[in-house]
């Protein structure tokens, strides 16, 4: 489930917002007047694309 917030909310929101990244689902999109600007997903999400980036990685090679 992705979720936006701007990066104001964000900041009041933290502790809540990490809290239902670790234990649930969750990502959430932070924007800045209107754009993406980053994500908070749970650690598996950057596990996931950093055996992804090493595998392509070794297919370069």
């Amino acid at each position: 489930m992705n979720t936006r917030k701007t990066f104001s909310q964000a900041w009041i929101d933290l502790k809540a917002i990490v809290n239902h990244v670790a234990f649930f689902p969750y990502r959430y999109i932070l924007t800045y007047k209107g754009k993406d600007l980053a994500a908070i997903a749970p650690i598996e999400d950057l596990e996931m694309l950093e055996a992804l980036d090493d595998e392509r990685d070794i297919e370069v090679a």
